[in-house]
């Protein structure tokens, strides 16, 4: 067998030649040229440093500008490479190719009154924004466009541990349009609630809250947060305690109040504690205000939906008290809706926990429970059946006052609205020209006569 002390200067094995590059590959190299070697290369690191420094404290020779743009190089290969990856917002292949845009269905004659409040990607852009879209004829109201770089910042300046997103950015998810025209949104890719006005401005921000973002009569808001773990010691720097939070419409907190807490004070511990640990347990992505009194809960309720739980709950923050709560029959839950004094609506994802993902069970559906017999019942399976609505995470459903459903398919990119019988009356699909879709990020139906005023400002406003 050959090894390296087999070869020579003056020939291989075997008397073979050998080449000048074999020559200068096996030659001996000793010890004290190769300490010099490193001691040079460590000093010429040193200057380098130091001429990268001088060049950021505003030094302007040509020495120093060589240096800055050669240690920015690694930098500019990873933005190109950035920019060549995937498209993060670009929904996973499958689903009926379809244009993208507004379509109504000119074979019914319901022309909806509403407004539909979608977040969108911009392909040009290569970022998330806002659209307000008339849903009688598909037509544009205004276009928002935060400041994202800003919003990602103050993201990562607050973040926690618990909220701490590697490469995560501000991503604008679940906008609500205030009586001025501007917005109030959380960021579905870090944890932050902003408001903006009408024209993109930031007005205030809040750190740690997520999902969804629901006002009550008084028009203040509730939206989940991650609030500091009190309830328990025996958790990670990461556990997220998801909880509710109530905030003015000018930015101040009026309640907060964590899960955790929650749990442990209606004897709920079992279903924390009796369970394998995991830093985010609860992963609350609806709070629902009641607004009237009804005969199985009070103005100032809370139905909070707990999707690594299936589990809902009636939350009462006057007293802490745990009304009512129900795990399944709905899987990962997204969602929950009052239809009237007795019943909720509630969209089931009907997602099951994978090792990597979640996944649907057949369709998803959009169950109505009855509090007054305890029954369960899902009117709208017709159209989730035919229109092959599999969602397995995110979601929104909204039962409106004629019958009809409205839908987000979040990860498929689609809203719509559907009648009981599964007929569509319109849909708006987010898609490039090849038909490829792309996430929304929790779209919202206005109702005209509630956003009346709102939707008006918007409309006028003009901004430089």
């Amino acid at each position: 067998m050959e090894d390296q002390g087999d070869r020579s200067a003056s020939g291989g094995k075997d008397g073979e030649p050998i080449s000048p590059l074999e020559r200068f590959m096996y030659r001996s190299v000793p010890l004290w040229i190769m300490l010099l070697v490193t001691m040079l290369g460590l000093l010429a690191t040193w200057a380098f440093g130091v001429l990268v420094l001088s060049a950021e404290r505003g030094d302007t020779s040509s020495l120093d500008r060589l240096a800055l743009d050669i240690a920015a190089l690694p930098g500019s290969v990873n933005s190109v490479l950035a920019n060549s990856r995937p498209e993060p917002f670009l929904s996973p292949p499958g689903g009926v190719p379809l244009n993208s845009g507004f379509w109504r269905n000119t074979d019914d004659s319901f022309v909806d009154p509403g407004f539909l409040l979608a977040t969108l990607y911009d392909r040009e852009r290569r970022r998330p924004f806002i659209r307000l879209i008339s849903l009688a004829d598909g037509s544009t109201i205004r276009d928002y466009h935060p400041d994202l770089d800003t919003l990602t910042r103050i993201s990562n300046e607050k973040s926690t541990p618990a909220t701490t997103v590697p490469g995560g950015v501000f991503s604008p998810g679940h906008p609500d349009l205030m009586d001025d025209g501007g917005l109030v949104l959380n960021s579905t890719r870090t944890f932050l609630m902003a408001r903006i006005d009408r024209c993109d401005r930031t007005v205030w921000t809040r750190p740690g809250h997520h999902h969804s973002v629901e006002r009550n009569e008084r028009g203040d808001i509730w939206t989940p947060a991650v609030l500091m773990e009190q309830g328990r010691q025996d958790v990670g720097a990461t556990y997220r305690n998801d909880g509710v939070t109530l905030t003015t419409p000018d930015g101040r907190t009026l309640y907060a109040r964590g899960l955790s807490e929650i749990f442990l004070d209606n004897r709920l511990e079992a279903l924390l504690l009796g369970r394998p640990y995991h830093d985010d347990p609860f992963h609350l992505n609806d709070v629902q205000p009641v607004i009237e009194d009804g005969p199985y809960w009070k103005r100032g309720d809370l139905f909070l939906s707990l999707r690594n739980l299936s589990m809902v709950i009636l939350y009462r923050p006057s007293s802490g008290k745990v009304i009512w709560w129900k795990i399944g029959p709905w899987l990962a839950q997204h969602d929950v809706n009052l239809l009237d004094d007795h019943r909720i609506a509630i969209f089931d994802n009907r997602a099951a926990f994978g090792v990597e993902e979640l996944s649907t069970i057949g369709t998803s559906r959009q169950l109505v429970y009855d509090f007054s017999d305890g029954s369960i019942t899902s009117p709208w399976d017709a159209g989730f059946r035919r229109w092959n609505l599999a969602v397995p995470s995110n979601g929104r459903g909204t039962p409106l006052p004629n019958g009809d459903l409205f839908v987000e398919d979040t990860v498929r990119g689609q809203a719509l609205r559907m009648s009981p019988k599964g007929d569509l009356r319109w849909r708006y699909v987010h898609a490039d020209d090849q038909k490829r879709r792309y996430w929304m990020s929790w779209s919202r139906y206005l109702d005209p006569v509630q956003y009346g005023p709102a939707i008006r400002a918007a409309a006028a406003a003009s901004c430089h």
